[in-house]
């Protein structure tokens, strides 16, 4: 849940509040597309910025999750 809300604020804060200062959208499409588009530079091309991961050579989150190395155990809270 912690990872999911972390994804959720980074794409408010890094695409949905820049996508809708630079264009109107006219329909879901075109907005799905720039979404698009911002993923796949997000896990494909932008060098990782979690300092967890940087310690085992991860520069894209997708190099983490393609190299087949297990990720360090992150500390979760503990549900009751």
């Amino acid at each position: 849940m912690v990872i999911q809300k972390g994804l959720i604020r980074q794409l408010a804060d890094e695409f949905y509040q820049v996508a809708f200062r630079k264009k109107v959208y006219h329909n879901l499409e075109e907005l799905q597309k720039d979404l698009d588009e911002f993923l796949y530079q997000y896990n494909f091309e932008r060098t990782h910025q979690g300092y967890k991961l940087k310690e085992y050579g991860y520069k894209t989150p997708a190099e983490g999750f393609f190299s087949g190395k297990t990720c360090p155990k992150l500390p979760f809270p503990k549900v009751a």
